[in-house]
Order: structure tokens, then C-alpha cells, then sequence
């Protein structure tokens, strides 16, 4: 579970923080979720998120892992609409707690995406 910054490079371009949920769904795949509020245009919208990753490389060691995500998000205003998801991230381990992550991609605009997650009930992805 973490909180992350998204900014979308769009027309108007919208930015804002989104607490994620992350389920490992497998040793190489997971699932991110978000949603929360950006500013859009001058306006506050809602954000949400969902997206599968499909990850490159293993924890062990505590190496940085790189991994493609794809999945869909929705805005709600007079900009809202459904957007297809497309990015690259990496996620940088912070000792036996949790990570730092970072995402480049696009989703309604070129999205930027960074944050901090922590394990949940000790488990180790």
C-alpha cells in the first residue's frame, strides 16, 4: 500500500495525489490501483487507476526491479473520459518496509507517476 504523485502532461494538463493499493499476483505480475483527486484545468476532478505489471527481475539481492504496465483510468469534470494505460516504471527497495517507485507513460496525455509504498502484514513481494 503507498501514496504517489501522478501529473498528466494533457490539454489542460492535470496533476494531484493518488493513494495506490498494490496486489502481487504472482512472483513476475501485480496490480496497482489508485484513485483521488488531481487538478485539471483549474478545477478539482477524481482520478482512478487500474493497472497490471508485469515485472523484470526479482527482489533478491534488494535490486531495483523494472517492470510494463498497461490498464485503463477515469477522470471525472468537463475534462473527464476514459483513458487506455500505457507506461514503464522502476521500484527502488527502502530496506525490508517498502520502495520508492517511479512511472513514465500515457494515460489521456504523457504521465509522470512517483511515489513510496509500504509492505502490508509483513509480506514481501
Amino acid at each position: 500500500m503507498g501514496a504517489g504523485f501522478v501529473y498528466v502532461m494533457s490539454e489542460p494538463g492535470a496533476g494531484g495525489v493518488l493513494p495506490r493499493v498494490w496486489w502481487g499476483l504472482g512472483r513476475e505480475v501485480g496490480m496497482a490501483v489508485g484513485a483521488g483527486l488531481v487538478r485539471s484545468g483549474g478545477a478539482w476532478a477524481g482520478r482512478g487507476e487500474v493497472a497490471v505489471q508485469l515485472r523484470f527481475g526479482s527482489w533478491d539481492g534488494l535490486k531495483a526491479i523494472w517492470y510494463a504496465s498497461g490498464g485503463v483510468a477515469g477522470v471525472t469534470g468537463a475534462s473527464g473520459g476514459g483513458y487506455l494505460m500505457a507506461g514503464a516504471g522502476v521500484e527502488l527497495p527502502a530496506g525490508k518496509a517498502g520502495s520508492w517507485w517511479s512511472e513514465v507513460g500515457v494515460a489521456g496525455g504523457f504521465r509522470l507517476a512517483a511515489g513510496y509504498q509500504v509492505g502490508v502484514r509483513g509480506r514481501k513481494r
